[in-house]
């Protein structure tokens, strides 16, 4: 997650926290409210394709963004070493999504380097800085609402709280990953279509 945009959900984060502090006070018999969080989604796994030799980037057959089948042909780097024929590139037995291609034909590529990333698109999660004491109460297995709105057309997702990253002792926040339960929004036509990395969503985690 970008330091900028990370920021902005600190803020938006802390608004939220503080409108959760007054609905408190102003409550007449003490119950446990939900832990309301701004979060970024992103991709939960990725793939690096990585080149074994030292050479050229010859032939690149994706873009960024497409959908690649399991066995598809992805490049082709023209080695620079003695004796090593020209190496092609393959998707493995997983149909991925291209996330993201670091060079472009004709760029030099060094051994072990990264060529691209690819992207799990069945597994989505869902990225959000929790505030303390609040953050101190959340525990992993928490159940989740996770709310979009695509084109002003609210889309809630279940989902669950899979993991608490607690920072620097001297941090205001900790970030919490909530996994997304993708089959509970199957009915939903705008479901899949309209999930894209990096998209904000409000995030309700039950008490």
């Amino acid at each position: 997650m970008k330091p900028l945009l990370f920021a902005r959900l600190l803020v938006i984060s802390s608004l939220l926290l503080l409108q959760g502090a007054f609905q408190a006070v102003a409550a007449t018999e003490p119950k446990a409210s939900p832990l309301l969080l701004i979060g970024e989604l992103e991709y939960e796994r990725y793939q690096l394709v990585v080149s074994n030799v030292e050479g050229v980037l010859s032939r690149l057959h994706i873009r960024g963004g497409q959908d690649v089948d399991k066995q598809q042909l992805l490049a082709n780097v023209t080695s620079l070493e003695y004796g090593v024929k020209e190496q092609q590139f393959f998707n493995g037995e997983s149909a991925l999504r291209v996330a993201e291609i670091y060079l472009q034909e004709g760029d030099k590529v060094e051994k072990f380097q990264p060529i691209m990333r690819l992207a799990d698109t069945e597994h989505l999660h869902v990225v959000a800085p929790a505030f303390y004491p609040q953050a101190s109460n959340v525990s992993i297995g928490q159940s989740a609402k996770v709310v979009f709105d695509p084109d002003n057309a609210a889309l809630t997702i279940d989902g669950q709280v899979s993991g608490i990253h607690h920072l620097a002792k001297d941090s205001s926040h900790a970030k919490v990953e909530i996994r997304l339960d993708l089959g509970s929004c199957e009915s939903q036509v705008s479901c899949r279509r309209y999930l894209k990395p990096r998209m904000l969503s409000k995030v309700i985690i039950q008490g």
